[in-house]
C-alpha cells in the first residue's frame, strides 16, 4: 500500500519537468500545454466521487486493481503519443486510473491497523506521500535528459504492472455491499462529472479562442448550468450524494473557496515554475529538476510542521501566515528578470512558496471540513480534494491564457526569451494577487455570516409580522 501511494504521487508529478520537452518534441501550441497537466487533473476530479461509491458497493481492492491495470495501459499510451489530441487523451486516460486508485487505496491502507493504532500507518502514508511527489520530480528530470520523457512513461507503467499483482496477494479483503447504485445517486454523478467536464472544456476553450468565441461558451454555459441542477437535485434529499449541509456554515464556504485557489496555487506553479527554468533560465530538464528538490523539501516541512505552528497561533493564524507567506513568494517569483541562474534569483522565492503552501494548505483543508460530522468525513474529503484539483484545472487554463497573451503582446524588439519572462512573470503575479486576496476570508467569514444571518431574520420578521391595523 506505501508503494502505491508512492506510485499515485510518482504519476502525478512526473509531468512537471518534461512538459516543456514533450511540448517542443510534438511541436505543442503554448495554449496547449496546460492541457497536457489539466486533463489529467480534471480527469481524476471528475471521477473522484464516482470511484468512491463504486468501491463501497463492489470492493475495494477489485476497484484498486482495475485502477492500476487503467492506469498502466494509459502511461504506455502517454509514451507512444504521436500528436495533441492523443496526448491530452491519453493523459485523461491515465488521470481515471489513478482516480479509482486514489478511490480505493486509503481505505484499504487503514483496514490494515487496528482502529485505536493508525497513527503509524498515516505517518507511513505521510511519508509515501512526499517521497512520491519529490522523487518522481527528480526521477522525470534525470530520465528525461538521459533517456527522453517517453522512457519516463514507460517507466512508470512498468511499475504499475509490478505492483498489480502484489496488491492482488497482499491488499486486505473488504466487504462488498454489492447491489445496484440508487438511480438518483446514479444521476447526481453523472451530472456532477459532466458539468466538471463542459466546464473546464469551455474555460481551455476561451482561453484558446477569446470569450467573444460562441464554441467556449455554450460548453461553459451548460456546465454552469449541470452544477446548478445538481444543487437542486441534492437539496430535497433526505439522503442525498453530496450532504449540503456540510456548508452551512460561512467558514466553511470560504474555506472552499480557499482551497479552491491553493489547488491554483499549486497545479500554476509546478506549471510555470519549469516553463521558466527551461525556456528563461536554459536549465535542462535534470538541473531543473535538481532546483526544484529544495522547494519540495520546504513544502513537505511546512505540511509536517503545520500542526505545531496552529497549536501556538491558532489554526486562522496559522493559516493567513503560511498564505502571506505563499503570497510574498509568487509576487517575488514574478518581479524576476531572468537575468541570473535560478540559484541566485529564485531559489529563495521557491522556498517561501514550498513552505507556505504546505502550512496553508494543512490548515485550508482543515477548516474546509470543519463542518462535516464523522458520518460525513468522507464525503467532505472527497469533495475538498475534487474543488482542488478543479481550482488547479481552472487556474492552468487562465495561466496558460495569460502567459501565453502577454508573451504574444510583448515588444517585438524584445529577444523571444524576454518576451517569455514576461508572460510567465505575469502568471506568478496572477497567483501572487489570487492568494492575497483570499487571506483575510477565513478571518471575515464568520462576521460576515453573522451580517447575512441578521438580514435574513429581519427580512423573516417582516415578512411574518401581522398586518397594521387602522386606529
Amino acid at each position: 500500500m506505501v508503494a502505491t501511494q508512492f506510485y499515485v504521487m510518482l504519476t502525478s508529478t512526473v509531468v512537471n519537468i518534461t512538459l516543456p520537452v514533450m511540448g517542443e518534441d510534438l511541436g505543442l501550441a503554448p495554449t496547449l500545454l496546460p492541457q497536457v497537466v489539466g486533463a489529467y487533473v480534471l480527469a481524476t476530479a471528475a471521477l473522484l466521487l464516482p470511484a468512491g461509491r463504486a468501491a463501497d458497493r463492489f470492493g475495494r481492492r477489485r476497484l484498486l486493481l482495475i485502477g492500476l491495470a487503467v492506469s498502466t495501459f494509459a502511461s504506455c499510451l502517454v509514451a507512444v503519443a504521436g500528436d495533441a489530441t492523443t496526448l491530452i487523451a491519453a493523459r485523461a486516460f491515465q488521470g481515471a486510473g489513478i482516480a479509482l486508485v486514489q478511490a480505493a487505496l486509503l481505505a484499504l491502507f487503514l483496514l490494515r491497523a487496528p482502529e485505536g493504532e493508525r497513527a503509524k500507518p498515516l505517518s507511513l502514508w505521510g511519508m509515501a506521500t512526499l517521497a512520491g511527489g519529490g522523487v518522481g520530480v527528480l526521477f522525470s528530470g534525470l530520465l528525461t535528459e538521459v533517456a527522453g520523457w517517453r522512457y519516463v512513461f514507460f517507466a512508470i507503467a512498468v511499475f504499475a504492472a509490478l505492483l498489480a499483482p502484489l496488491c492482488a496477494v497482499t491488499a486486505p479483503s473488504d466487504e462488498v455491499t454489492g447491489g445496484r447504485v440508487p438511480r438518483r445517486d446514479l444521476v447526481s454523478l453523472v451530472v456532477l462529472a459532466s458539468g466538471l467536464v463542459l466546464l473546464a472544456f469551455g474555460t481551455a476553450e476561451a482561453g484558446r479562442w477569446g470569450m467573444s468565441r460562441l464554441q467556449a461558451l455554450i460548453p461553459a454555459g451548460m456546465g454552469l448550468a449541470l452544477l446548478v441542477l445538481l444543487i437542486a437535485l441534492e437539496r430535497g434529499r433526505s439522503n442525498p450524494l453530496i450532504p449540503l449541509r456540510i456548508f452551512a456554515s460561512a467558514s466553511v464556504r470560504a474555506a472552499q473557496v480557499g482551497v479552491a485557489v491553493l489547488g491554483m496555487a499549486a497545479t500554476g506553479m509546478f506549471f510555470l515554475l519549469p516553463l521558466y527554468q527551461q525556456r528563461v533560465l536554459g536549465d535542462s530538464p535534470g538541473t531543473a529538476a535538481l532546483w526544484q528538490v529544495p522547494l519540495t523539501v520546504a513544502s513537505s516541512m511546512g505540511s509536517v510542521f503545520a500542526a505545531r505552528l496552529g497549536r501556538r497561533l491558532g489554526s486562522r493564524t496559522a493559516l493567513a501566515l503560511g498564505q502571506t507567506v505563499l503570497a510574498v513568494g509568487l509576487l517575488w517569483m514574478g518581479r524576476l528578470k531572468g537575468e541570473r541562474s535560478f540559484a541566485d534569483e529564485a531559489l529563495l522565492p521557491s522556498l517561501l512558496i514550498g513552505g507556505g503552501l504546505g502550512v496553508a494548505l494543512v490548515h485550508m483543508v482543515k477548516a474546509a471540513t470543519a463542518g462535516a460530522d464523522q458520518q460525513n468525513a468522507g464525503v467532505a474529503s472527497g469533495l475538498t480534494t475534487t474543488v482542488k484539483k478543479c481550482g488547479g484545472v481552472f487556474g492552468l487554463t487562465a495561466l496558460g491564457s495569460l502567459a501565453a497573451a502577454v508573451t504574444g503582446t510583448a515588444d517585438p524588439g524584445l529577444p523571444h526569451v524576454r518576451a517569455l519572462q514576461e508572460g510567465y512573470a505575469a502568471g506568478f503575479t496572477l497567483l501572487g494577487a489570487l492568494v492575497a486576496a483570499t487571506v483575510l476570508l477565513i478571518p471575515l467569514a464568520p462576521l460576515l455570516g453573522r451580517i447575512a444571518s441578521r438580514r435574513s431574520h429581519r427580512s423573516t420578521a417582516v415578512d411574518s409580522a401581522p398586518p397594521r391595523t387602522g386606529p
